[in-house]
């Protein structure tokens, strides 16, 4: 899960001492605010901001149990990169 920096003293807590209603209220503000910025991005064309949210969204799917959409998320970046001819990157 990416979590700042700064909210890794809260999971590291005890078991009992830990809000698990301020975890996930984290955690979906954080994945809200992913989607948001994918979203902008591909209504805007960019491009470049849709694959790195791509590679944002590829362990969220993979923990879903969607490892289709992981993998060929993560070719596609992987071709982008490095296998498509620069006219086409």
């Amino acid at each position: 899960m990416p979590y700042p920096d700064e909210l890794s003293p809260i999971l590291n807590e005890k078991p009992e001492e830990r809000d698990e209603q301020l975890e996930n209220s984290i955690g979906f503000n954080i994945y809200s605010a992913l989607y948001e910025e994918m979203s902008y991005a591909m209504d805007h064309g960019d491009i470049s901001r849709v694959e790195m949210c791509s590679i944002a969204w590829a362990p969220l799917f993979k923990a879903a149990g969607k490892k289709k959409y992981s993998h060929h998320m993560i070719k596609l970046v992987h071709n982008l990169n490095n296998v498509f001819p620069l006219r086409m990157r």
